[in-house]
């Protein structure tokens, strides 16, 4: 409902007032009333009260009810493409190394790479590249699946080389 509503209903009630007999004083104020919700007629009938007790607030106590808004989080600046390949490089050599750990998970390698499905190809085939690859694929998951087995390779060799240290 909208205080045009409000309007038409405070018309048609002066209306029987004045014809039921009621006092010229009435119907006057009932007019002037309708008159002073002109400006609001588009308003929401709970929007107007909201804006009614906001302006009886402000009359009792002098404070202007203000709307604060949320803070924005500062906008971090964006990484240049150098350094998102400097961190992957990072990211892939640690994998590398740490495959000899005694904690290495292959599922580790899998998931940690494909946070890197969001680099360009170009930058997958320069990381391929510095991480010691010689024949580079085209398409960015060919790309971090050699990554894969290299790194996984590496943990296989140490495997089987563990096991014939115990043997022997």
């Amino acid at each position: 409902m909208i205080v045009a509503n409000l309007q038409a209903f405070l018309r048609n009630l002066a209306g029987f007032l004045s014809d039921a007999g009621g006092g010229k004083h009435i119907v006057n104020e009932f007019d002037g009333l309708i008159q002073s919700l002109e400006p609001f007629q588009s308003m929401k009938l709970t929007d107007w009260c909201a804006l009614i007790q906001q302006a009886q607030n402000y009359r009792q106590t002098g404070i202007l009810p203000v709307k604060v808004a949320r803070a924005r989080k500062a906008a971090q600046p964006a990484k240049s493409s150098e350094d998102l390949i400097r961190e992957a490089t990072q990211l892939v050599t640690s994998l590398y190394q740490s495959a000899l750990d005694a904690g290495f998970r292959y599922e580790t390698v899998d998931s940690e790479l494909a946070g890197l499905l969001h680099l360009r190809a170009a930058d997958l085939k320069k990381i391929a590249l510095e991480f010691g690859l010689v024949k580079v694929p085209r398409l960015k998951i060919d790309i971090l699946d050699a990554i894969a087995q290299k790194i996984k390779g590496r943990r296989a060799f140490h495997e089987r080389t563990q096991v014939g240290v115990a043997g022997g």
